[in-house]
């Protein structure tokens, strides 16, 4: 659920840099009165926001890719692999 959470905000981050981008270099002046068309500033903020966009999409896909999740608090921490033990009807325990 929270990857989903993540693709979603990454990709409305694209989304909002790409329209300030269009905005500040008045491809896209719409609404007429808006105070960002052809202002070169917004093209610099909208070039950062679709740059945090495509690393919050990216390492989230990392993430899905590994398998794992960050757990809240514990994200730099790696947990070693318990082998898993059989107990054998013949006597004892196994791996």
């Amino acid at each position: 659920m929270s990857r989903t959470i993540g693709y979603v905000v990454g990709l409305l981050m694209i989304l909002l840099g790409l329209i300030w981008i269009a905005q500040g270099s008045g491809y896209f002046p719409y609404p007429a009165s808006s105070f960002m068309i052809n202002q070169s500033i917004w093209v610099l903020w909208g070039s950062i926001m679709v740059v945090a966009g495509l690393a919050v999409t990216i390492i989230i896909s990392r993430l899905r890719r590994r398998g794992r999740q960050p757990v809240h608090g514990f994200e730099g921490i790696r947990h070693r692999r318990v082998p898993r033990v059989k107990y054998l009807a013949a006597g004892g325990l196994s791996n």
